[in-house]
């Protein structure tokens, strides 16, 4: 595994000089159970919308910029579903390599946040396993996440990714990177991100810009935030 990491790590130095490209990504919805209050057709109809949706991932050698590519909504349903259809990947990331950050801009309760994440964030542990997926050769790679359940819980759950080295960026869909290769593959136990197609340039991009609106948080202030919300309302003290 060592030896693979140092191969790896001498593909990402010579390839990824002037490496900029967009990657785009589709996402599901994995099977939920439902309990006596769960409302099967309308997790159907959400997931139905979720498929529909097309994510972006603007990337040059250092910063990468993730979110929903815009669509054009004739009526107040279909743009009410198409938000639902988000949920778990709305807002927008912005990752900066050089500085060491990452920021997730999102909207809570009719405020907009600012996340600060250290960049790497997540412990991958690196699996020597590998997979052809599309037409690139991945690598599996795990992560024990914590997050907070609808009912305010705590939990783990573990997040499976598939890097390629053929694509020597840190990036990948979402708040998920940190890998010797761009994420082709993710599955954090909610929903699946599957890259579909990635195109790249020797130009500028202009759209990594880095977020400025919103009230500045870290991940631990932020997980306060909702759990206080979630309390509230359940009607917890």
């Amino acid at each position: 595994m060592k030896f693979l990491v140092f191969l790896i790590f001498c593909v990402n130095i010579c390839f990824a000089q002037n490496i900029t490209g967009t990657a785009y990504y589709k996402k599901e919805l994995k099977s939920q159970k439902f309990d006596v209050n769960s409302n099967k057709d309308i997790h159907n109809m959400i997931s139905k919308a979720s498929e529909s949706l097309i994510f972006e991932l603007f990337f040059d050698k250092s910063v990468a910029i993730f979110l929903q590519q815009k669509k054009i909504y004739h009526d107040k349903k279909s743009k009410l579903i198409s938000k639902l259809g988000a949920f778990g990947a709305s807002g927008i990331v912005y990752t900066d390599i050089d500085n060491s950050s990452l920021i997730y801009q999102k909207n809570l309760g009719g405020e907009t946040f600012l996340i600060n994440y250290p960049f790497p964030y997540f412990k991958w542990e690196l699996i020597n396993e590998t997979n052809k997926i599309g037409k690139f050769l991945c690598y599996k790679a795990l992560h024990t996440e914590d997050y907070i359940d609808k009912n305010g819980r705590e939990g783990k759950k573990i997040v499976t990714a598939w890097y390629t080295p053929e694509i020597p960026t840190s990036f990948g869909p979402h708040i998920y990177g940190g890998l010797p290769g761009l994420i082709v593959e993710l599955d954090n136990g909610m929903q699946v991100f599957r890259l579909t197609k990635i195109k790249f340039t020797n130009e500028k991009n202009g759209k990594l810009k880095k977020p400025i609106k919103g009230l500045k948080v870290n991940k631990n202030e932020y997980d306060k935030i909702v759990k206080e919300m979630l309390n509230e309302r359940l009607g917890r003290n």
